[in-house]
């Protein structure tokens, strides 16, 4: 099994704890106990706490000495500093002497009470993008990811739709068509489209029922949602493609909202990609 190496200086157990967490099966050790066993390790964190502006010397002896396997396996470098001069100087620095061995160079400042039940939400937004500079990607061609995706999205017709701002989450379990690359939602209401109307981000998830290690299959989309006005060409088309009469909705008491979802990730689970000699995960982003 994969698994990720966090190796750091004294750095807050907090801060390990979170990110083991956020990174799934790790190890951490101390960069002075780290017995150099990088076997299975796919990803690699370093955490270092900089002096004036430089990686400590015992620091940049340690990170030499391991050079060729943190090479070999996905690395970040992350300086944790008191202020941001000091931490540019730093990965500036870094980036000179070490240049391509690390796949990213980043820094964070910690807050003096950093608690492992309530964190602040830029130090959240900061370990999922190190996760996933870490661990998103794709071994098949775009074309080949989006087929994949596609198939999916068509072989089932239900998904979870994930919407929120502040402390108010929502979870909505919605029949979706999936047509041009979108997906879209008729619905009467409800608080999805309060959220919507303050946060339009969202997620969805799709998923085949868990039967079997095997046998997984799911696609986790992140996207922008919006209203699509009420009988307009895009409107009229998607009801014609679900087989729905523009004559019979009209003449409902109501009119049914169209939510449409236009995707920017894509996170696909499957099994069965493994037969074809590629990782059962694949990411893929749309360039903004």
């Amino acid at each position: 099994m994969e698994f990720a190496l966090i190796l750091h200086e004294d750095v807050p157990s907090t801060l390990i704890s979170l990110l083991k967490q956020v990174l799934g099966t790790s190890k951490s050790f101390p960069l002075d106990q780290f017995d150099g066993n990088f076997q299975s390790c796919a990803y690699a964190v370093v955490l270092v706490r900089p002096r004036n502006g430089t990686v400590r010397l015992e620091t940049a002896e340690w990170i030499n000495q391991y050079a060729e396997p943190l090479g070999a396996c996905k690395t970040g470098l992350i300086c944790l500093e008191g202020n941001n001069f000091g931490a540019r100087e730093t990965l500036f620095a870094a980036s000179e002497q070490w240049k391509n061995l690390f796949c990213f160079y980043d820094s964070i400042q910690l807050p003096g009470n950093l608690n492992e039940k309530r964190i602040p939400g830029k130090l959240a937004q900061r370990l999922i993008q190190w996760k996933r500079m870490l661990k998103d990607g794709s071994d098949m061609p775009e074309t080949d990811l989006m087929k994949q995706v596609e198939a999916i999205l068509r072989a089932h017709n239900t998904c979870t739709l994930c919407t929120g701002f502040g402390g108010h989450v929502r979870a909505t379990p919605l029949e979706y068509i999936y047509a041009g690359g979108s997906l879209y939602f008729l619905t009467e209401g409800g608080e999805k489209l309060a959220n919507i109307a303050v946060n339009p981000h969202v997620s969805i998830a799709v998923y085949k029922e868990f039967t079997g290690m095997g046998e997984l299959e799911s696609v986790q989309i992140e996207g922008t949602a919006k209203l699509v006005e009420a009988f307009s060409p895009e409107y009229v088309d998607v009801i014609t493609q679900k087989g729905y009469s523009e004559a019979n909705l009209k003449a409902m008491p109501l009119t049914l909202n169209m939510l449409k979802v236009e995707p920017t990730r894509f996170e696909i689970l499957k099994s069965d990609l493994r037969k074809s000699g590629h990782n059962t995960k694949q990411t893929f982003q749309k360039p903004i």
